[in-house]
């Protein structure tokens, strides 16, 4: 197959390139320095920063000045007018906030390309006409991307190849689309659709770096392209994708809709681009720069830190000098709030129990842990062991946030079979991994996702049932009886915020 450059027209000024911001329907990309869903930035820099609202978050480009419309990821490469950056914004860690999400709506009168309603309306048929609803409108179609910055995945049912261990027998449907007769389960192609965050597009290493010692034996991993090392299988929620390759093919077939894919030179550019950008917190808006008194924050301990590394109890290392501040020093209140949250992440012990993929394989239910037991990956926050989908309770009726317009499924399990914890009948609002394996004991497991960025990319949990980080951190709080009390809450809140 053959690659041919994009046909662009660039006037060159003292050795940058400038373009001329036109309308939206003309162009795609939708930047960091936009001031609005009709114009964009042409460039990414090699640094951007951009509020959010707990301070700044910062970008690292290490590509060097990005030309949009040079590079694959930001070009439209299939039928919908998309590209990777519709939905991996850098002003939102690369990955999508609601609050972007809304201003896009209006300012585009809902004609940005990430409502396309293949999967930014709750149902691609909810599409019925050029109407412009109010985004508090009951009847919007795009409700659960306005309101919880949800993408809809479409998975087929059975998985090809695979006999389920569990049947489909209930759905709760508020979004008309998993009985649906053309998308559902009851079309043609019986599909399942779930509703999950668009996963960051940036810090990737410790994403696909598998731990040392972590792979069991006789396990065989993907081997991705660009490094050569084992994939670790959780580049997505459910582990599906098995290289960053594939998922960009697959993205570009059913995100943006296209009638081919481009050549495997195409798909390997946006791969190097992805695999060069890091992005964190750089500024508080109360502790200010999280890298004075000896505080390593931002971005750049990423660009430069080692991946696959599990340094569980002591996951984060970022704000330990902050810990004993005399009075005097400049913002030594906020300081040392965010160094004592560093300290109850990393070592504020608690029994884990009732977790699928971790207490059912350490063969025991009273397990002594931290909250760096499932972000263990060092200064990144997410899991260093493959294919580590976990079932900690976000979906379920038992834990989880209210979220009544998503929908909920009512799942039976063969006899004999049964999930580690939840019995052989469970209702849940995301199968998670069991969509992909068909396994009942892989019923609700999804990964836990890297931590950083946290302030520029609410709302949280795969399915956005959390719309801040105190919703986090009150959930794991109950879940796990930590008994924090309100100031050490507060702590643990203020320092997920410096991630």
């Amino acid at each position: 197959m053959r690659c041919k450059a994009p046909s662009v027209t660039l006037l060159f000024l003292f050795g940058v390139a400038t373009m001329t911001t036109v309308p939206l329907a003309a162009q795609i990309p939708w930047l960091p320095g936009s001031t609005s869903a009709i114009t964009f930035s042409p460039f990414l820099l090699p640094s951007e920063t951009d509020p959010n609202p707990t301070g700044l978050g910062q970008t690292l480009n290490q590509n060097g000045l990005t030309i949009a419309a040079l590079n694959p990821f930001f070009q439209a490469l299939g039928t919908n007018g998309r590209t990777c950056a519709t939905c991996h914004q850098p002003s939102n860690s690369m990955s999508m906030s609601v609050s972007t999400v809304q201003q896009r709506y209006n300012l585009s009168h809902g004609q940005d390309p990430l409502f396309a309603a293949v999967d930014g309306a709750n149902c691609p048929d909810a599409v019925t006409s050029s109407k412009f609803y109010a985004i508090n409108d009951p009847n919007n179609p795009h409700s659960l991307l306005l309101n919880r910055a949800l993408i809809r995945i479409g998975l087929p049912w059975p998985p090809k190849g695979i006999t389920p261990e569990f049947s489909i027998v209930g759905v709760s449907d508020p979004t008309h689309c998993e009985l649906n007769t053309t998308y559902g389960l009851l079309s043609k192609t019986p599909t399942v659709s779930v509703y999950r965050r668009s996963l960051m597009a940036a810090n990737l290493k410790y994403v696909t770096t598998v731990g040392k010692g972590a792979t069991s034996p006789g396990q065989v991993l993907a081997i991705d392209p660009y490094t050569g090392l084992p994939e670790s299988g959780n580049i997505m929620y459910d582990g599906r994708e098995p290289t960053l390759q594939h998922q960009a093919m697959d993205a570009i077939l059913t995100h943006a809709q296209a009638s081919s894919l481009p050549c495997a030179a195409i798909i390997q550019q946006i791969v190097d681009f992805e695999n060069n950008i890091y992005t964190a917190q750089a500024s508080d808006n109360q502790a200010q720069s999280l890298t004075v008194l000896g505080a390593s924050g931002g971005p750049g301990t990423l660009a430069n830190g080692q991946a696959g590394i599990a340094a569980a109890p002591n996951t984060f290392s970022l704000y330990a000098s902050w810990a004993n501040l005399p009075p005097s020093a400049p913002q030594e209140q906020q300081r040392s709030s965010v160094a004592r949250g560093e300290a109850i992440f990393n070592g504020r012990p608690f029994i884990i129990s009732n977790v699928a993929g971790i207490n059912d394989l350490a063969g025991t239910n009273l397990l002594p842990g931290t909250c760096a037991t499932c972000h263990a990956n060092t200064n990144a926050g997410n899991d260093v062991h493959p294919q580590a989908q976990l079932d900690e309770g976000t979906s379920e009726s038992q834990f989880g946030l209210p979220a009544s317009d998503l929908p909920m499924f009512y799942l039976v399990c063969d006899a004999g079979k049964s999930t580690p914890f939840n019995g052989s009948k469970v209702w849940t609002r995301d199968p998670g991994l069991a969509l992909i394996t068909g396994k009942c004991a892989d019923i609700g497991k999804v990964k836990s996702a890297q931590l950083r960025g946290l302030a520029g990319r609410a709302p949280y949990f795969h399915d956005g049932s959390a719309a801040g980080l105190s919703d986090v951190v009150n959930f794991y709080n109950k879940r796990f009886s930590l008994n924090l009390s309100r100031q050490e809450m507060q702590d643990l809140i203020n320092f997920l915020n410096t991630l």
